[in-house]
């Protein structure tokens, strides 16, 4: 998901990817994904997905909120 872009099969589009605000008693949750590897020019990368789930009284509201790339080069300096 993190690589790809694509939710799994039958995660309605995201909306059963993260926890169901409901089983944890609050009005919304909120995930994040990050991926960290070494590029093939040795450069750091860390990539984040932050997303949110709301439950109103008539349904689930799925929101991305930010995807950020950050890179590193060989002295660790942005």
């Amino acid at each position: 998901m993190a690589v790809s872009g694509n939710f799994p099969p039958n995660s309605q589009g995201g909306k059963t990817f993260i926890c169901d605000p409901k089983l944890v008693s609050k009005p919304e949750v909120k995930a994040k994904i990050e991926i960290a590897f070494t590029a093939v020019n040795l450069r750091k990368v860390l990539g984040v997905r932050t997303f949110q789930l709301t439950n109103t009284p008539k349904k689930s509201e799925f929101r991305q909120m930010e995807q950020v790339l950050k890179t590193k080069d060989l002295n660790g300096r942005n």
